[in-house]
C-alpha cells in the first residue's frame, strides 16, 4: 500500500506548498470571474443607456408618421423600442 503523505520533512513541505499554491490559484480564478461578470454587467447597462439616448436624439429629427417604423427597425433581440 502506498502512502499519500511523504515521510521526509522536505517532501511534506513541498506537498504543503503545492497545496497552498493550488488553493491560491483557485481563489484568484474565482475573484477574476466575479470581477469579469461585474464589468460586463456594467458595460451592458452603459450600452443600453447609450442606445436609448441615441434613439431619443434620432427621433427628434424624424417625421412623426415615420417614428414607429424607425423604432421597429432599430429594435434588436435584446432591446425593443415602442
Amino acid at each position: 500500500m502506498t502512502r499519500i503523505l511523504p515521510k521526509s520533512l522536505a517532501g511534506r513541505l513541498i506537498l504543503s506548498l503545492l497545496l497552498v499554491l493550488l488553493l491560491s490559484q483557485i481563489a484568484a480564478y474565482m475573484l477574476y470571474q466575479r470581477d469579469t461578470k461585474r464589468v460586463l454587467l456594467e458595460f451592458e447597462g452603459a450600452r443600453a443607456a447609450d442606445r436609448v439616448a441615441m434613439m431619443s436624439r434620432l427621433l427628434k429629427d424624424v417625421e412623426p408618421q415615420r417614428r414607429s417604423g424607425v423604432l421597429k427597425a432599430a429594435g434588436t433581440r435584446d432591446m425593443q423600442f415602442f
